[in-house]
């Protein structure tokens, strides 16, 4: 009898434990969608044929430097800016 009610206390999820399992879950979906715009910026700023050599290191050098706010200036002012 002492099993069973120990198993049913380990089995339990309480919700506190919940909540942080969902916020781990949130923070992840963020951090990996972050990820995506970070690379996506950098391989959209290479491949730009707008750009010169000197416009495109100063675009990569924004977007190193300010990993999330970099890459959403490119996507919405920068890919048709003359550098």
């Amino acid at each position: 009898m002492t099993t069973t009610l120990i198993l049913a206390q380990a089995t339990q999820v309480d919700s506190g434990d919940a909540v942080s399992i969902g916020l781990v879950i949130l923070l992840a979906v963020v951090a990996i969608a972050a990820l995506v715009l970070f690379i996506a910026a950098l391989v959209s700023v290479l491949s730009s044929t707008v750009l010169s050599g000197v416009g495109k290191i100063v675009w990569i050098l924004l977007i190193f430097v300010f990993p999330l706010l970099g890459p959403l200036l490119w996507f919405f002012l920068g890919r048709n800016v003359r550098i």
